[in-house]
């Protein structure tokens, strides 16, 4: 005997020789098959039973593809979607899962470590918008997809970086050193670069004229030496950071004063007056 298990399109899925049972792989769940066995013999040849319908039953979502970006700001990310095969039953919904691109232990260099994974969407649309990120960071996505039976397996991740920014405000300069007639003047990096690098800072100072604020300092050190501080003198001290995409806004304002020395020696002593052997007079100039 030779048995054979069709498919409703005509393709034979097992033949098999010997036997009263035969087992048909790598079938569709949810999908309707038809099936009927056919006995070959020498005297009669082919005789082919009744066509019988098979059910199998449904199954989770195969897994989807990954997400792609649709569109992206400083601080949101849009991301669409393919629906898979639901297998059997409609797809009801999905769950995209986003974390960040980077080293969690301090050290530095690059990384492909993902941290901070959270759902930012679930719902029934295959497309999301995902807002309040931070500006020019690597982002990496994923998408499952849900139907009555339970969850698919989730997608491979999807690079999503935010577009890049400009600095944010440094802090307060400070004055690290102090002479006479000197200062060096210090300040640190701002704690968001907007994504970008920073390659340059500009330190403003303020000597109290009618010109305002002066630019002393243009360049990619983090400090500056101001020389020809007046003793005493007051001055505004401010900072702004650069990156590819522009200027931050200024830091807070620092007064400084300028440190103040020992008098210079006074003038020469002259006598004051008519000579007197008991109290004698005598005056110098500051």
């Amino acid at each position: 005997k030779t048995i054979k298990v069709q498919g409703a399109w005509d393709e034979t899925l097992l033949e098999g020789k010997g036997g009263y049972s035969a087992v048909a792989r790598e079938l569709e769940p949810g999908m309707e098959y038809c099936a009927h066995v056919e006995v070959l013999c020498k005297i009669h040849g082919a005789v082919k039973g009744e066509m019988e319908k098979l059910s199998l039953p449904p199954t989770c979502p195969l897994v989807p593809a990954p997400p792609a970006v649709s569109g992206k700001g400083k601080t949101w990310i849009k991301l669409r979607w393919t629906a898979p095969n639901g297998r059997g039953e409609a797809i009801s919904g999905y769950k995209v899962e986003m974390g960040e691109v980077g080293r969690t232990d301090g050290s530095e260099g690059p990384s492909d470590e993902v941290h901070n994974i959270v759902v930012v969407y679930a719902g029934p649309e295959t497309k999301c918008e995902i807002k309040g990120l931070r500006p020019g960071v690597l982002y990496r996505a994923r998408v499952l997809a849900v139907n009555a039976v339970g969850e698919s397996g989730y997608s491979e991740f999807t690079s999503v970086p935010t577009a890049s920014t400009v600095p944010a405000a440094p802090n307060q300069p400070f004055v690290a050193q102090v002479g006479l007639e000197w200062m060096l003047v210090t300040w640190m990096p701002p704690q968001d670069d907007g994504g970008a690098a920073v390659d340059s800072y500009t330190l403003e100072v303020h000597d109290g004229s009618q010109e305002g604020f002066m630019v002393k300092y243009n360049g990619p050190e983090n400090q500056f030496l101001l020389t020809k501080v007046i003793p005493g003198h007051k001055y505004g001290l401010r900072v702004k950071a650069r990156n590819a995409n522009g200027m931050s806004s200024f830091s807070p304002v620092l007064e400084a004063t300028g440190v103040c020395g020992p008098p210079s020696a006074p003038g020469q002593i002259r006598q004051a007056g008519p000579p007197s052997p008991l109290s004698p007079q005598i005056t110098w100039t500051p």
